[in-house]
């Protein structure tokens, strides 16, 4: 962890207004080099979220399609995705486009060749050409209008990605850049969504959001993947309630199978917890993630006018990396645990 950085000129670095782009102070250019680790860590955090909605979803399919079978119904065998891979692209495009923002800044601000990027960087900006605010779970919280708005508010990113070595100058590409983040991080934040709703007008109409206000000042209404998680796991709590109350009346089960069922049940309860609170701090993350971007981006200013970088910005910045570690440790704990519910009764022995 970084201490506080005191606004002295032993840390201020040269960036010419003539245009100089690489940072020579070490100090500020290891939390560059940090803030885009970060951002790449939180991308993969963020797909990983959506890939356990729909594992939990699965295994609760899976878990209620034994017990019809079980007690004599015929219900539909075949399992539905909750995300299409229109979908699941479209998000990868987005998150693709925030590490590839972060990644070519830090390679500008340590003076190093974008050459050998551009083909990647040319990809990424195709593929926002085609992102659909359709596939997005977004229209819970915002008019079909402002969707869309904010949907095609991925335009510098384009730009960017197409010519970035046009102006390598970092204070210029920060400035128009942190609209662009801005647009990709209320996009993910209102697509993990919320479980219940957050303002009075949600049952009628959407909330008066503002999508260049900060993040926090959001509100949504239930919508996105965190209630569909949290639905996956209602139903698989439903299901091992079924599965209880059946064998009461039956007793078709050994003592094993139903002690199975019972730590089943507890199992998705404390699993619907775990997992709403990882998406709940992935949204913290991306908050964090926003405030540690302006300061950055102020220190950068500050130091082409002479002026002294803000103490907040090694504050912030270490603030969102310690946010983003815990994240992904916590990311981690909870996949393992996903993976540790093989779904239907294990011990099914009379």
């Amino acid at each position: 962890m970084h201490s506080i950085m005191k606004p002295t000129a032993a840390f201020l670095f040269q960036l010419s207004l003539a245009g100089c782009s690489y940072l020579d102070n070490d100090l500020l250019d290891k939390d560059l080099q940090d803030f885009s680790s970060s951002v790449t860590t939180l991308t993969a955090v963020i797909e990983k979220d959506f890939a356990l909605t729909e594992e939990v979803n699965t295994i609760a399919f899976t878990d209620n399609l034994e017990f019809q079978f079980e007690t004599g119904a015929n219900p539909p065998t075949t399992v539905k995705p909750l995300f299409s891979g229109k979908a699941i692209a479209a998000r990868q495009s987005v998150l693709a486009a925030m590490t590839g923002y972060v990644g070519t800044l830090n390679t500008i601000a340590s003076g190093q060749s974008i050459q050998t990027s551009l083909p990647k960087l040319k990809k990424i900006a195709n593929d926002l050409t085609f992102l659909d605010p359709a596939v997005f779970e977004i229209t819970h919280s915002l008019s079909a209008v402002e969707s869309t708005n904010l949907v095609q508010g991925m335009t510098f990113f384009q730009e960017f990605f197409i010519l970035p070595a046009r102006d390598r100058r970092l204070v210029p590409i920060m400035k128009k850049g942190e609209a662009t983040l801005k647009k990709a991080a209320t996009l993910l934040y209102l697509d993990i969504g919320t479980i219940q709703d957050q303002s009075g007008k949600c049952s009628y109409t959407v909330p008066d959001n503002n999508t260049d206000a900060p993040l926090s000042s959001l509100r949504m209404c239930r919508g996105g993947l965190r209630l569909y998680s949290r639905s996956a796991i209602n139903s698989d709590i439903a299901t091992w309630k079924g599965w209880l109350a059946y064998e009461r009346r039956h007793g078709q089960k050994s003592l094993a199978a139903r002690t199975d069922m019972v730590r089943n049940l507890v199992n998705s309860q404390r699993m619907g917890e775990k997992l709403d609170q990882l998406f709940s701090n992935t949204q913290a993350a991306l908050v964090a993630m926003m405030a540690a971007h302006e300061e950055i981006m102020a220190t950068l200013d500050a130091t082409v006018h002479a002026k002294k970088p803000s103490s907040l910005f090694q504050s912030k910045n270490t603030l969102f990396l310690q946010q983003v570690k815990a994240l992904s440790i916590m990311s981690a704990s909870v996949e393992a645990a996903v993976k540790s519910m093989p779904p239907g009764i294990v011990s099914s022995k009379n």
